[in-house]
């Protein structure tokens, strides 16, 4: 491949019991000199156990960081204005002296956050398709609604999760990255093909956007005690019978998760975004980066003495 191997982390801002919020920020500072490149945040306004806010979480992570990505993974802009959304991420990037990138769902796994919006759920297909469009707009130096400041990114990355066709051309539209989530390596290829060719139709080059992957994943010497402690964490927080999600988590040994995700790589991801299944995040981090460094191995060509010269 010639494209280098990213890798961020899911910082679960979620959970029961629920860590505190320093503690939660704090596993974003590790993360950040463990040498990942993103910490991504989810995002729901009530669900099956207790989240803190996105963008709440995004901006405390802006000011004690001074390298890593700082995401929304993903976000459920349809429940707040989008001007709101645009004024926020402007200033989460402001604090974090453009290091923002906002991922976006269109949600539907909790109806009744929705409700609690006032959001009609059918909607969210529709809303979400215009809130991209009006973030771009919103957030032009020189947009005509008066909302100042501007980012300090001339484009914020603005990706978009979702496999429906109506969620890749709302990608292909107006997003810099698709962020494939549930999807076995051959489903992520087909889209990721299907995303090209709806880019194209556009009018964009397919490589104006980036092939990301959002995916549980633990660790463990004992792969079955891997999904063992995965399936319950998953069952926990989804409130569902997790055993039909086991093929799209990548749960064992670092060998056995280096494999996974180079089938992912191989069907042409370059971001892989890592959401630790389990509340363990420090333990689990640093093990991820051990399977990152061999997935790296196998797809980076080693750099040379006389090519560092």
């Amino acid at each position: 491949m010639t494209q280098p191997l990213h890798f961020g982390v899911g910082i679960n801002n979620f959970g029961s019991p629920l860590r505190t919020a320093s503690d939660v920020i704090g596993s974003a500072v590790l993360a950040e000199e463990l040498g990942y490149s993103s910490v991504w945040f989810g995002d729901h306004l009530s669900f099956h156990v207790p989240v803190y806010e996105c963008l709440s979480m995004m901006a405390a992570t802006a000011v004690v960081t001074r390298k890593v990505t700082v995401a929304s993974g993903v976000l459920l802009g349809v429940l707040r204005h989008p001007a709101w959304v645009a004024k926020s991420v402007a200033t989460i990037d402001a604090l974090s002296e453009g290091r923002v990138l906002v991922g976006l769902g269109v949600g539907g796994e909790n109806r009744a956050e929705f409700g609690l919006a006032g959001v009609p759920l059918a909607e969210r297909g529709r809303r979400t398709t215009e809130l991209m469009r009006s973030l771009r707009e919103m957030w032009l130096a020189d947009n005509p609604h008066g909302l100042q400041p501007p980012p300090v990114q001339s484009r914020i990355p603005l990706w978009h999760g979702g496999r429906a066709d109506a969620a890749l051309a709302r990608t292909a539209r107006f997003g810099d990255g698709w962020l494939g989530a549930f999807v076995t390596p051959e489903r992520y290829a087909e889209r990721w093909s299907a995303l090209g060719s709806l880019a194209a139709d556009a009018g964009r080059a397919p490589e104006e956007l980036t092939p990301g992957l959002h995916v549980y994943i633990r660790v463990d010497d004992d792969a079955d005690r891997a999904w063992r402690e995965a399936s319950a964490f998953i069952g926990d927080v989804y409130a569902i019978d997790p055993e039909p999600m086991r093929r799209y988590c990548i749960a064992g040994n670092a060998d056995q998760c280096a494999e996974e995700i180079a089938a992912f790589v191989e069907a042409g991801v370059t971001h892989v975004i890592c959401r630790i299944a389990g509340s363990d995040l420090e333990d689990q981090m640093a093990r991820i980066m051990e399977v990152a460094a061999r997935v790296r191995a196998r797809f980076e060509p080693a750099v040379t003495t006389e090519e560092m010269a």
